[in-house]
């Protein structure tokens, strides 16, 4: 018996769909030492046609700063930096990333994080 084979389109390019995407680092030591450094700056490598939030989380699991990286329509990727207000001091720190209402693919290369100790 014969099966009737039929493909559906999954994803319309058309769409006028959103999504909200997160990515979330896990905590990092960013010293050694028994006390605490500075975060002078946070640098990310990215491609993305939307603003980018960074939330800067320490020790204590409390949202320390928050940073919005431009969108940047460029053919290629941009390395942006933001410096945190009123100087953030931490033994560990973990990033998180969040985009709302994307429509467009968003790549980020790199996350840094500079500090002084």
């Amino acid at each position: 018996m014969p099966f009737d084979t039929v493909v559906k389109k999954m994803h319309d390019s058309s769409s006028t769909e959103t999504m909200t995407t997160i990515y979330q680092t896990g905590y990092f030591d960013i010293t050694d030492m028994d006390k605490k450094a500075l975060i002078r700056r946070v640098n990310l490598n990215y491609t993305s046609a939307h603003n980018i939030t960074c939330y800067v989380f320490t020790d204590n699991a409390t949202s320390m700063g928050t940073l919005t990286f431009p969108a940047n329509n460029s053919s290629g990727s941009k390395q942006v930096s933001r410096r945190p207000a009123g100087g953030i001091r931490a033994k560990s720190v973990a990033i998180k990333l969040q985009v709302e209402n994307a429509t467009s693919d968003i790549t980020i290369r790199k996350i840094e994080v500079e500090v002084d100790e």
